[in-house]
């Protein structure tokens, strides 16, 4: 049993397919599904069967590059969605597959410039990847976790770039950072 399904969009690209991959293996209880010619409604009661409480589908951007991220809530009786996270893009660790799956459930935090508005942003997450948020620390707080995996979500203060969700082991970043042009929040 899982707690979160993986998947993407139809059409999509080599960095789209390792995106999706990556962060099936960043994520505690993740599982990465093949989407093949599935319509969306087969991909949720497949995501069902998995005993998943919430679908993750990553989409094409501009060139073939990642461009969106959708958080759906599968849990209930009705699929609403949760969170829509546009991408500026996406640094990739250097080895493929060098990101260990988590043996217990992330925590998120949030660090830099921390308003009302990036620690609201930070709970979303949290909520839509079905985690705890542990509010706004400073980056040398985060060497404290030594035995959890941390998603980090920076606020940034750049033209096209609102944020930096980083995942950090064992006090050490694991190489994944999505930037996030823009967020939307559906509930």
């Amino acid at each position: 049993m899982y707690e979160i399904v993986i998947s993407t969009t139809r059409h999509v690209t080599p960095p789209v397919r390792r995106l999706a991959r990556e962060l099936s293996y960043a994520l505690w209880s993740a599982k990465r599904v093949n989407r093949g010619g599935s319509s969306f409604s087969e991909l949720i009661l497949r995501a069902r069967s998995l005993g998943a409480r919430r679908l993750i589908i990553v989409g094409r951007g501009l060139h073939g590059n990642p461009g969106r991220i959708v958080f759906f809530d599968i849990g209930g009786t009705q699929t609403r969605p949760l969170l829509l996270l546009r991408l500026r893009g996406v640094a990739f660790p250097e080895k493929l597959r060098s990101i260990r799956r988590p043996s217990a459930r992330i925590l998120v935090v949030s660090v830099g410039r921390c308003s009302e508005e990036s620690e609201g942003i930070a709970e979303d997450i949290a909520y839509a990847v079905n985690s705890s948020y542990l509010g706004c620390l400073d980056e040398k707080d985060l060497k404290t976790f030594r035995e959890a995996r941390v998603l980090v979500v920076e606020h940034v203060l750049e033209e096209h770039l609102a944020y930096v969700l980083k995942f950090i082991d064992n006090s050490q970043e694991i190489g994944l950072k999505i930037l996030v042009k823009s967020t939307k929040v559906y509930y």
